[in-house]
């Protein structure tokens, strides 16, 4: 963060006023006292943003990480789009496609419970086999849902 000296000067009006108000004009501080005051400010401002920013990151790291989405902020997850973890209906029928009505009836239900926990990564587990899911597309699997 960079500020003009015109800045500097404003908000070391301002820091005056808000001391002289609370002290009650007992404490008298130079403009070269607030200046150094604003810069420990500015400095410690940019600190904590950093630490912030450095957590953020790692709970967005953590949230798009396959093999841990359970372990993720569940506020950065809320905050993905929908087909992020949502399944697109080409892929649902896909996976559907010449399944037994026992195996469609299993794994409809359970992309629909993996949805509403909008997981991004999570297997789908059928009579003959299982299906790999991730970001709502399938990454691998084995076995037929058709029970051929």
């Amino acid at each position: 963060m960079i500020l003009t000296t015109d800045q500097v000067n404003a908000i070391a009006a301002v820091i005056i006023v808000i001391i002289a108000a609370i002290t009650g004009g007992a404490v008298k501080l130079t403009p070269e006292q607030v200046n150094t005051l604003i810069v420990a400010a500015v400095a410690i401002i940019g600190g904590v943003t950093a630490v912030l920013q450095t957590k953020q990151k790692k709970d967005v790291v953590a949230a798009m990480d396959p093999l841990t989405p359970q372990a993720s902020n569940p506020n950065i997850i809320a905050a993905l789009p929908e087909r992020t973890w949502k399944m697109t209906d080409a892929t649902r029928r896909w996976l559907t496609f010449d399944a037994t009505p026992e195996n469609k009836e299993k794994i409809l239900s359970q992309i629909a419970d993996a949805e509403s926990k909008q997981m991004v990564s999570y297997r789908i587990e059928f009579a003959g086999g299982y299906s790999d899911i991730e970001y709502g597309a399938l990454v691998g699997g084995q076995g037929n849902p058709s029970g051929k």
